[in-house]
């Protein structure tokens, strides 16, 4: 196989692998009928020189039970679910955020922040709707996606709440942009909170509408039990 097809192959199947419910790589090989280690050694470069790759029906099974196309895994595609949704035009996607968007108030947020002692565990109930990040680096400047809440406007945007996919929606993104999202985290990181309005024009793309959302940003600098710090978002959209 190709070293560089290969190579692409090994990294958008570690991509699809980690954004899955898989707990390891023998559990998908089951789950694809292949051997017990039959995916640790393809995502290991143990098939980089085979001249027929891990076989097309083994491929298949694989790309069924992880979502995604077998375009995606050849690389002809970025990211596209197996059994994608119709494209959404504007105004039906946004309805369709409005109707499906019931999140907590700014005001119940804040009122949590303070009196929680900015601890991530008095965020549960909130979380569902809420983005979590690492903290801002001024080393790379970049944006690191943790988990995204299943009814965030993050989700909501894409269609499943996915963090590889918000991850590579960021990195694929316009300095400018990357720009934008890097300095209000690291504006929450010297703050502690902020409360700031902002807008987003960029396409998914594995739900690819081309919609500007204007919306009310809440960025949280939260510490878990063990003192670990993360940066949690939730951003509360304006009505168009």
């Amino acid at each position: 196989m190709d070293n560089e097809l290969a190579i692409g192959f090994r990294e958008r199947l570690t991509k699809a692998f980690e954004a899955s419910d898989f707990q390891s790589h023998r559990s998908l090989s089951h789950a694809a009928g292949w051997s017990e280690s039959r995916i640790n050694r393809i995502i290991t470069g143990q098939f980089d020189n085979s001249k027929d790759g891990p076989g097309f029906f083994g491929l298949v099974k694989i790309c069924q039970v992880l979502h995604v196309t077998t375009d995606y895994l050849a690389g002809v595609e970025k990211w596209s679910k197996s059994n994608p949704t119709t494209t959404l035009n504007a105004v039906n996607f946004l309805d369709s955020i409005a109707a499906d968007h019931s999140p907590p108030t700014i005001k119940s947020l804040m009122h949590a922040y303070v009196r929680s002692g900015h601890r991530l565990e008095a965020f549960s109930s909130f979380m569902d709707y809420c983005d979590v990040y690492g903290l801002p680096t001024s080393e790379d400047r970049r944006v690191t996606v943790h988990s995204v809440g299943k009814k965030s406007l993050s989700a909501l945007r894409m269609g499943e709440n996915n963090h590889v996919i918000l991850q590579d929606a960021y990195d694929q993104a316009s300095p400018e942009f990357q720009e934008q999202i890097f300095s209000s985290h690291l504006r929450a990181y010297q703050a502690g909170i902020t409360v700031e309005p902002d807008s987003i024009d960029q396409v998914m793309e594995n739900r690819p509408v081309h919609v500007k959302i204007d919306y009310i940003r809440v960025a949280m600098r939260l510490k878990d039990a063990s003192g670990q710090e993360y940066i949690v978002i939730f951003c509360e959209l304006i009505p168009q």
